[in-house]
């Protein structure tokens, strides 16, 4: 019977589709289009690089964009600021007009600053795949849940295991173990509660055998949480590093078609290495600054 591992999932999405639109302000006969991105519910706007349809064209000023002699309403809008994408998706039936006021909702303006934030910090800018933006990265353990030490020391064990190995392979990467969960980087976990299971529920599989959680804003992955339950009846081989297969989702790494790599969605005796293609993409997102 094989076992999936869970892919990872971003609790915050680095990008949306938002159908909020204003009603129109006022319509004329001009032939510009004018595009806004009034911040809602107050008088801020955002300003960046536009792309209309997939092409790139100008940054705002003061919020807006305007398109001389345009020859097709826009269908797909994004506005780039940096690493930080909004989506905007104009629905066939919205009411056409000259002055298109393209809301950017609360949450995604807080999001941009946090992102604005850690932008500042971020030791590796350099990269425009997903990253943690420091090291060394903080962690801490619970297995609360566990009456059994046996098991509980038995959890602690793997996740030093798999945090040596990933230090082992990339050594520019670095961990640090603090008491506080809500200061860390990434909060490990033993058992996937059960409301959390069944949302990320690989489709067409029973059993999730380990599941991680990122936050990420732009490109800027900024928490992680990471479950490591117990090996479930008929699994093939209890020693797989769950731990290090999870851990490494939370640096972005999606799963691998390397049968070799610990990376490859079903667990079995033989997916346990950091496979050469895996260690490129992290060394080159967190060598040395």
């Amino acid at each position: 019977m094989a076992h999936r591992f869970c892919d990872y999932k971003k609790t915050s999405p680095q990008e949306i589709i938002s159908n909020e639109y204003n009603e129109v302000i006022y319509e004329d006969k001009t032939d510009y289009l004018t595009l806004s991105f009034p911040v809602n519910g107050s008088d801020r706007s955002l300003d960046g690089e536009v792309i209309i349809d997939n092409s790139s064209y100008y940054n705002t000023t003061n919020g807006k964009l305007y398109f001389y002699n345009y020859s097709s309403y826009p269908n797909k809008i994004v506005l780039k600021m940096g690493n930080f994408r909004i989506f905007y998706e104009v629905p066939e039936n919205f009411n056409r007009t000259n002055n298109l006021r393209l809301i950017v909702p609360p949450q995604e303006y807080e999001r941009y600053q946090k992102y604005l934030l850690l932008s500042k910090k971020d030791i590796f800018k350099e990269s425009s795949k997903d990253h943690w933006n420091h090291m060394p990265l903080t962690y801490t353990t619970n297995f609360s849940e566990y009456k059994d030490q046996k098991i509980k020391d038995g959890k602690e064990l793997k996740i030093k295991y798999a945090l040596e190995r990933l230090q082992g392979a990339v050594p520019s990467i670095s961990f640090v173990r603090i008491l506080d969960e809500t200061e860390a980087d990434i909060n490990f976990y033993g058992e996937i509660p059960s409301r959390i299971r069944e949302a990320y529920r690989p489709e067409g599989h029973a059993n999730t055998i380990g599941l991680a959680l990122r936050n990420i804003t732009g490109n800027i992955i900024y928490k992680a949480t990471v479950y490591i339950p117990l090996p479930t009846e008929g699994e093939e081989c209890p020693s797989s590093d769950i731990a290090l297969h999870e851990l490494l989702h939370t640096f972005g790494l999606g799963h691998s078609t390397d049968y070799k790599s610990v990376m490859w969605d079903t667990a079995s005796c033989t997916n346990n290495e950091i496979v050469k293609e895996e260690k490129d993409f992290l060394e080159k997102i967190y060598l040395k600054p």
